[in-house]
């Protein structure tokens, strides 16, 4: 599978029961595709603007979907797999368009309040008091995703709560190294 198949498959179908049945066949081959792309594969295939913002958003699919938001299985699955690239996109390169617009169809899971945390990290502008201020906010939308997990995901959760650490050690390490470079 390819994001090449994947856009042709979009472009060419033009009911949501298709396309549900396309993914319901396609299901494994589509989660290997999109949890195997590193940073650089999304990088090099413009992934949030070309595919997402462009081809996704702008089929007759998604715009079936937008216009009833008929929640199926297959579909919320599809969903969940941008989310999963929308996760890699915000913490590995600071984009968050990709995840503002999804929260807004994702129907309720553990994706979603990831999402969300990884939202409001990525909204810090004061280094000094937004990390130690949003953590509590934060600490409980993680705590809904781990409520809301289906499988064993704490590892994931972990790892975010390690990013969210490291970023406000960078951002600090940044801001200390600036200031003595001030002075």
């Amino acid at each position: 599978m390819t994001l090449n198949d994947i856009t042709l498959h979009l472009r060419s179908t033009t009911s949501r029961t298709n396309f549900d049945a396309w993914i319901s066949t396609n299901i494994g081959e589509l989660t290997d595709f999109f949890y195997t792309l590193s940073k650089d594969d999304l990088l090099k295939l413009k992934f949030d603007t070309d595919f997402y913002f462009g081809e996704f958003t702008k089929s007759a699919v998604f715009i079936e979907f937008e216009k009833d938001r008929n929640h199926t299985e297959p579909f919320n699955a599809f969903l969940f797999l941008l989310a999963s690239v929308a996760e890699k996109l915000a913490e590995h390169f600071g984009l968050v368009g990709m995840v503002e617009h999804l929260l807004s169809y994702l129907p309720e899971s553990s994706v979603k309040y990831r999402l969300k945390a990884l939202s409001k990290s990525q909204s810090i502008n004061s280094i000094r008091t937004d990390y130690i201020s949003l953590f509590p906010q934060i600490l409980q939308l993680l705590q809904k995703a781990e409520n809301l997990e289906e499988e064993n995901h704490t590892q994931r959760l972990v790892d975010f709560l390690i990013y969210y650490f490291q970023k406000a050690e960078t951002k600090l390490q940044a801001k200390i190294t600036l200031k003595n470079l001030k002075n």
